[in-house]
């Protein structure tokens, strides 16, 4: 567990008896829930393993990445949804109708409740999680179990994505109940549409329309459903321990190496968790290096003032994990975790109050904006998934620190 450091008042700072304020309000609520979600609980919960909390090492990131979360909260509207984008020369907000990049930053605010127990971040992703969690719906047969949708389609990306808010949150509250729903039986139905996919091929579907005709487009392809679904598999295998869940994450791990390779951290992720399975193998830590080498050769376009802080913030997040992986199976992995720092800190400079771009934000901006992160030096705009990605950035180059100082 990490905690804040002192510091001194700066302008931009939330007055402080406003804050304590608030936070006791919301960690009040949440404990309050936590309370009641015990009655909820069923037998289907024993199958639930108990999470290993994660350790990441003391250092002054911490703070800038508590402030991130901090700025997700504080831009929480009052129906629960999480704010997307706001432009800092004018204030103003833009909402998606998608709400999967919100749904995943959802799990960012668990990260942060976990690694710093902080109730406060719990609270307001539970909040943001039920408001998501309409978007659920039934996939007709021969496919299985449910999907998350957006846009009337399902994408095997979103859904994953699902799954891995409810692995987030069984991390940082050992539960895997929310109120009366038990998530985890949702997970499982999530991660059996993501497998009836499966081609005879072994080739994987990405999208289902689940109403009207209920096809499947075949089309359609992402850059990032792949690694999301791969990701989400071995996270209902770490909650379970079932090993249908590790066989179908071999099989679709498989199918994606045989692809071009391409920077993708929630691939990245994956092949740490298989490392810390026990379940990386020799084609595993060459396609982890393969990656890691190919997301190094870009490393000098990062350093451009225009660059995007997505791309800096995703490549250090799969870099990190590459690092990981590589550091428990006793592979060489520092140029992986040198090159996720430098991004780290290139990233850092665009976050508020820390950015050294040529934006000029008055002192009630900068209060209300600290912690968010533009989209890059030429770029106004604050979004809620570079922010997303920080979070995740940070913590796992953390992780990796604390890794390697105990081996």
């Amino acid at each position: 567990m990490i905690k804040r450091r002192k510091q001194k008042n700066p302008s931009w700072q939330i007055p402080v008896a406003l804050l304590v304020v608030a936070v006791l309000v919301v960690a009040v609520t949440y404990q309050w829930q936590r309370s009641a979600e015990g009655s909820g609980a069923s037998a289907s919960t024993a199958n639930v393993r108990h999470p290993v909390p994660i350790r990441i090492a003391d250092d002054p990131l911490v703070d800038a990445m508590l402030a991130a979360g901090d700025f997700v909260v504080r831009q929480q509207l009052p129906n629960a949804d999480l704010t997307y984008q706001i432009d800092v020369t004018t204030g103003n907000r833009r909402h998606l109708p998608v709400s999967v990049r919100q749904l995943a930053t959802v799990g960012g605010l668990y990260v942060l409740c976990e690694v710093a127990d902080a109730p406060m971040y719990c609270a307001t992703a539970d909040r943001a999680l039920q408001y998501y969690w309409k978007d659920i719906v039934p996939v007709p047969e021969p496919y299985e179990g449910k999907c998350y949708s957006s846009y009337g389609g399902c994408t095997t990306g979103a859904t994953g994505i699902a799954i891995d808010v409810v692995h987030k949150r069984w991390r940082a509250t050992g539960s895997v109940m929310l109120g009366e729903e038990n998530l985890l039986e949702t997970a499982r139905s999530l991660g059996s549409f993501i497998t009836s996919l499966r081609k005879d091929n072994g080739e994987y579907g990405e999208m289902l329309y689940p109403v009207g005709d209920g096809r499947e487009d075949p089309f359609h392809s992402s850059r990032y459903n792949p690694g999301e679904s791969l990701y989400a598999l071995m996270e209902l295998y770490e909650m379970t321990g079932e090993p249908m869940w590790l066989e179908h994450a071999r099989a679709f791990n498989a199918n994606l190496q045989s692809l071009p390779i391409a920077p993708d951290q929630w691939h990245s992720h994956a092949l740490r968790m298989l490392a810390r399975a026990g379940e990386l193998n020799p084609d595993d830590i060459a396609y982890a290096k393969r990656m890691g080498d190919e997301i190094l050769s870009l490393q000098s376009a990062m350093r451009d003032e225009s660059a995007s802080t997505f791309d800096m913030t995703t490549r250090a997040e799969a870099l990190s994990s590459i690092a990981q992986a590589l550091a428990l199976v006793g592979e060489a992995h520092e140029v992986y975790a040198d090159g996720a720092r430098e991004l780290i800190d290139l990233a850092r400079t665009r976050q508020i109050p820390y950015q050294n771009c040529a934006w000029q934000l008055s002192a009630e901006d900068t209060e209300d904006y600290v912690g968010g992160l533009l989209g890059s030096c030429t770029d106004n705009f604050l979004r809620v998934d570079a922010v997303l990605h920080w979070i995740y950035g940070v913590t796992g180059y953390l992780e990796y620190v604390a890794l390697n100082a105990s081996s």
